[in-house]
């Protein structure tokens, strides 16, 4: 079954301009090992990736809201400064519940062209591959209703302030300086998740999801070999480690040993 109509139209996820556009999903040889093993696609959740920013709305948001908050309710007076410091902690509430309880699954949509910074920092190791297909098949591969996929924006994390009216917005949007990743993320929110996170009114403004159980990964069916149009061996692997890929491949997925490509940077 296809995604919703709606989630594709989501304000939140644009789509791509070419919905044939490349992606690319860069990953070492022990990932690529568990994901033909166990024919899942995962996704982790966001409070755990690289960036510690991910799912913010920007260093200025709390002030942002604050401000606002002031403005509609129309004068400055110290009852009315207390709301909007109140208004503004439970947004920020929010975007932690969020962060903890959201999953995505990162990919990068760079065409026929392979990134060598994707390579050095997703896939460091010399033995690593770098899986490609088309965004219109990653996209119709989904069949979750409740998964988004689209483009991620970019924006200046210390200036700006993404808009927080839906809280996909802040999912969708990276710090500028890693706008060189072009990326493609699908996403899912565990509602369960997030009522476990949010605190009340006058608790804390985070509770830790470990501690409340929230799962650091979740999982959806997905067969590399139905959909992978190619497996691009990193132009860094050695004779030796490229031998491996390919008896690794062979023994696990038989059907992907004739979509395994050397790199065009080995030869550049």
């Amino acid at each position: 079954m296809p995604l919703p109509a709606e989630n594709l139209g989501h304000k939140a996820f644009p789509q791509p301009t070419d919905q044939n556009v490349l992606v690319w999903r860069y990953i070492d040889l022990a990932k690529l090992i568990h994901w033909l093993a166990t024919d899942q696609l995962v996704l982790s959740r966001i409070d755990t990736l690289r960036d510690p920013y991910e799912g913010r709305h920007g260093r200025r948001f709390q002030a942002f809201v604050e401000d606002f908050t002031l403005v509609m309710l129309g004068d400055r007076s110290e009852q009315r400064q207390r709301m909007a410091r109140e208004h503004a902690r439970l947004r920020t509430q929010g975007e932690g519940a969020w962060r903890g309880s959201t999953f995505v699954s990162c990919w990068c949509a760079d065409g026929p062209r392979e990134s060598e910074a994707m390579w050095r920092i997703h896939a460091s190791a010399n033995a690593s591959v770098a899986l490609v297909l088309p965004y219109a098949r990653l996209r119709e591969s989904l069949n979750d209703p409740q998964m988004y996929i689209g483009e991620v924006g970019y924006f200046d994390y210390e200036m700006g302030v993404v808009d927080s009216g839906n809280a996909f917005n802040a999912v969708m949007h990276k710090r500028e300086e890693f706008s060189y990743e072009h990326e493609v993320r699908i996403v899912k929110m565990d509602a369960a998740a997030f009522e476990w996170i949010m605190p009340a009114a006058d608790g804390p403004l985070a509770i830790d999801p470990d501690s409340v159980g929230v799962p650091r990964t979740i999982s959806t069916t997905w067969r590399v070999s139905e959909h992978i149009e190619r497996v691009v061996v990193s132009p860094y692997a050695s004779a030796w480690q490229r031998d491996a890929i390919v008896s690794v491949v062979r023994a696990m997925a038989p059907a992907l040993e004739g979509r395994i490509r050397d790199s065009v940077m080995r030869n550049q």
